[in-house]
């Protein structure tokens, strides 16, 4: 009930000096009952003013009166009039011990608030500032009563708090210091709930503030010289415009406005790790109308203090993954969960692509612990990248096929086309002629339906190259409303505002190509062009003068952005450049393939494979797959397409535009395929973990193993058998040292290569985890044709596998570069991971009913794991090895490979099994079982 106007009665007003904890005072002063009141005192006057409050209102009652009918000022003067009360009224002006107050009193049961609130509009009239006792520490009546509302499990009275008194709340919430715990508390009381009250607090900080001064630029590349001119235009809104000419650098960034939020009060944690954002994200099972209202304070909150969306709890769970893992367990994905969507999203905007996945799924590859855990939802793609997955030999529906098997995200980082990803293909023949009753290309319209049908909703960035010479359809482009994107780069000139108004509605950013031409220019910035999309905020816009002159093409640009500022009043920036004609032509295709003549070792092991691929696995094998991560340049998506493999990249684009990331299905070189390639025929049943790397040198080329660094404790969290690292690196890093260490700990063989430039002084840093034949790292070198190590290696390397690529039977994936002839480590590296995983393959295709020893399924599982220790596979590779050859120097002595042929007895395996000989030729297979 709305309180009447006060009457004559004197008005006691409680102002304390600063909404802050009072100081501590003496014993004497603390027992004095007028001027420092105990709580106990407080308490005291509390229960006799409730007291005299009942009486009153059931004398009201009796007279026909209802509860709401009473006001304040007939309750105050009832008070006045009782004299027992005298002394219990003056204590209601002050705080006690801990900063008590009546106020805290009269909120500390909840359920009995409702019948006393008129009580409650009594002290706030008559005692204004009461409410704010308790600021200090945030134990303020706000945190009170939503604490004890949360144990409780019922929120309505503090609903009916919020609603009554809005004003109050307010204070409460500016002047509060311990802001993030009463947040924490406050928020599970009203995530559900529309709380327009709260607006005024959580909107101070403006998500956009728009600036009094908009910069727009435009560059102009002038001819025969060798700097570029800046034209920047501020304009005012209003009647004021201006045009100012300088000399810049053209990389120079156009300044921005960056609003600087509280940050401290959104990321408090509670005693679980949460912060304010995870409360208020966490899933509840409400109705619709509750669950708008929860997606728009999540909404309100990010904006207030964005970083909270990168703060972990103490599971390592950002809010994101806080709310996936609060979600019922039947819920197979976050697609139709707004919130999930809209924290998702907001992640997806982080530049730190390894931060993004860690916030995603709770897996940190930056940190010294593991003891992260794992989401429920596995790592997916985040971007689509094709610039480097051309290849003159793949049709287009080998390429659709290979990207519909990838598993993507909702929401992409950015999808990337260059102008041909695959060979287009006609029934005339010519592979870039269109059909008769065609005039533009479609072929990049079964890319984007692809994505759609794997579930892809919005692309944060969209840059496609189109071909000058044949460019796509309009209707091609207006087709991509299907997805939500912000960022929209088609290289396609003079695309006229229609098209884009259909395409990309929702854009915040427009990456545009012109020839100049003015009608364009002034399409897009009249009132029925570009100002039509309300989300559009900035603009870069690239002409390529064709026809008039350099002079005419800057006073077309000067009136582009008059028109855009005058028309467009949402736009923040433009920026414009005058780029020269370049005639564009179709990339160059690389076609590098070899055969090779056969080696005795590999074509050995190439057969026993062939016939192991005949043996079925014992039925109660631990698994018949064996995991591997490579960690290399990447893997050629052609033949990822023909192996089981997945992911990641650590490769970061520094060269783009953008904060990019080349993929993990892309080999910069063709040696990570190439190292695939030599594991999987050593061992055809690897799961592949691809790794792609950066090992490129920093500016001052000091080198720093921050992608091995990741990359190891990745592959470790991903729980695979084997790691392979087919390089070698100067120096010593105690960080990796530790991600060596862990992934030992957590029972993964690793193994690396030798180096092949000879022995130095400081050895490589592969060599230097051996330790004595006891480290962490079994390091290999390559050995040449005669089964002898190489010379460069042998200082190095514990043990010599074949160092040749010429001796494989069949033809290799095709390749980036010619390998044919090499002879490395890293060759070496491989056959030896394949050799290890096929000894730990065999162990599966063990015949238990064929041993009489107890052994079962956990005996298999132990076994298993102790081919996972370095030192038990130095064990059997030494016990592999021919006797030394006395006649050799001591250090080739013992660098020899193993005798494949002789432990691997083909002929009789053959003869004993009915297979075909070497003689015999082929024969129709038969199922048979090991003996």
């Amino acid at each position: 009930m709305a309180a009447s106007k006060p009457n004559s009665i004197i008005v006691q007003e409680y102002k304390p000096s600063k909404p802050v904890r009072q100081p501590s005072v003496s014993n004497s002063e603390r027992h004095n009952p007028v001027d420092n009141p105990s709580a106990y005192d407080i308490d005291e006057s509390f229960s006799a003013i409730l007291a005299s409050f009942n009486i009153f209102t059931k004398l009201r009652q009796k007279q026909g009166e209802s509860v709401d009918d009473i006001n304040v000022e007939d309750i105050n003067t009832h008070f006045l009039n009782d004299i027992g009360l005298k002394e219990d009224l003056s204590n209601v002006k002050k705080q006690g011990e801990d900063d008590k107050s009546f106020m805290h009193f009269l909120v500390k049961v909840p359920q009995k608030l409702l019948g006393r609130i008129t009580l409650v509009d009594w002290a706030m009239k008559y005692y204004l500032n009461l409410y704010l006792c308790g600021l200090g520490d945030g134990d303020s009546i706000l945190y009170v009563l939503s604490s004890k509302c949360n144990a409780a499990r019922n929120t309505v009275p503090f609903r009916l708090f919020v609603d009554r008194y809005p004003k109050q709340v307010l204070d409460i919430l500016r002047q509060t210091q311990g802001l993030g715990k009463l947040l924490s508390t406050i928020i599970p009381c009203i995530r559900t709930s529309d709380v327009p009250e709260l607006i005024p607090f959580f909107g101070e900080t403006p998500e956009k503030p728009k600036p009094t001064i908009t910069e727009m630029v435009f560059w102009a590349e002038r001819a025969n010289s060798n700097r570029t001119e800046c034209f920047a235009a501020s304009a005012w809104r209003g009647s004021c415009f201006a045009l100012v000419q300088g000399h810049c650098n053209s990389s120079q960034p156009v300044s921005k406005t960056k609003r600087q939020p509280p940050e401290e009060p959104g990321k408090y944690k509670d005693e679980q790790g949460r912060t304010p954002l995870h409360r208020a994200a966490k899933y509840c099972d409400c109705d619709e109308d509750q669950r708008k209202a929860q997606f728009n304070f999540v909404q309100r909150l990010l904006a207030w203090c964005p970083t909270a969306l990168a703060v972990t709890d103490s599971y390592g769970r950002s809010p994101y993954l806080y709310r996936i893992d609060e979600s019922p367990k039947d819920s197979k994905n976050s697609s139709n969960d707004t919130i999930a969507f809209l924290l998702k999203d907001e992640i997806m905007h982080l530049v730190d692509r390894d931060h993004v996945l860690t916030l995603l799924y709770g897996r940190t590859v930056t940190t010294q612990s593991l003891a992260v855990p794992k989401s429920r939802e596995s790592e997916r793609e985040i971007h689509l990248d094709l610039r480097e997955l051309q290849n003159p030999e793949s049709s287009s529906e080998r390429l659709l096929t290979f990207i519909r098997a990838l598993d993507f995200e909702d929401i992409l980082q950015y999808v990337r086309i260059p102008q041909y990803p695959f060979r287009l293909t006609h029934p005339s023949g010519d592979e870039t002629k269109l059909e008769k009753n065609e005039s533009g290309r479609r072929d990049f319209e079964s890319i984007f339906e692809v994505l759609k049908d794997k579930g892809v909703r919005k692309i944060h960035k969209l840059i496609v190259d189109d071909d000058d010479a044949c460019l796509h359809q309009d209707e091609v482009i207006e087709r991509l409303n299907r997805f939500e994107i912000e960022d929209f780069q088609w290289m396609k000139m003079d695309m006229s505002s229609s098209v884009l108004m259909h395409a990309v509605p929702g854009a915040r950013t427009l990456r545009l190509f012109s020839s100049g031409n003015h009608s364009v220019l002034r399409d897009w910035s009249s009132t029925e062009g570009l100002s039509k999309m309300s989300m559009l905020e900035e603009m870069y816009v690239k002409i390529y003068r064709k026809t008039e002159p350099q002079k005419r093409t800057e006073g077309y640009a000067r009136d582009f952005i008059g028109r855009m500022v005058n028309n467009c009043p949402q736009i923040r920036s433009i920026e414009i450049s005058l780029e020269p004609l370049k005639l564009k032509h179709h990339e160059e295709w690389t076609n590098t393939t070899f055969l090779a003549t056969t080696n005795k070792w590999i074509k050995t092991m190439e057969d026993f494979v062939r016939m192991m691929g005949r043996i079925q696995p014992s039925k109660q094998s631990v698994s018949n797959r064996i995991k591997v991560a490579v960690l290399d340049d990447g893997i050629d998506w052609t033949f990822a397409h023909e192996i089981i493999c997945s992911g990641r990249s650590f490769y970061a684009d520094k060269s783009s535009f953008f904060n990019g990331q080349y993929a993990w299905y892309s080999s910069s070189t063709g040696h990570g395929t190439l190292m695939a390639a030599l594991m999987q025929k050593i061992c055809p049943n690897i799961d592949f973990l691809i790794v792609r790397l950066d090992q490129t040198m920093s500016k001052d080329s000091v080198f720093a193993p921050t992608p091995e660094l990741a990359a190891i404790r990745w592959a470790t969290q991903m729980g695979v058998d084997i790691i392979s690292m087919s390089w070698t690196i100067p120096g010593d890093f105690l960080a990796l040292d530790q991600a060596v260490i862990d992934a030992q700990n957590a029972g993964i063989l690793l193994f690396g290569s030798a180096s092949d430039q000879g022995a130095y002084a400081d050895k490589p840093y592969m060599a230097k985890l051996i330790k004595g034949g006891q480290g962490p790292v079994i390091c290999i070198g390559g050995a040449r044709e005669a089964g002898y190590g190489d010379i460069k290696a042998l200082s190095e390397a514990e043990f010599f596998f074949p160092g040749q690529i010429d001796g494989i039977t069949d033809s290799l994936p095709p390749m980036k570069s010619d390998f044919s002839g090499s002879t490395g480590s890293s060759v070496a590296t491989a056959l030896a991971v394949g050799f290890a995983a096929l000894i730990m393959l065999l162990v599966d295709m063990l015949p238990f009913e064929d041993i009489s020893t107890n052994w079962n399924l956990t005996t298999l599982e132990k076994y298993r794991k102790r081919l996972r220790d370095p030192n038990k596979i130095r064990v059997i590779f030494r016990d592999l090895l021919p006797q030394p050859d006395q006649n050799r120097g001591t250090e080739q002595r013992n660098a020899v490979i193993i005798n494949v042929k002789k432990h691997f007895r083909l002929e009789k395996l053959r003869r004993s099994q009915n297979y075909p000989t070497q003689k015999e030729g082929k024969r129709a297979p038969r199922s048979y079982k090991t003996s």
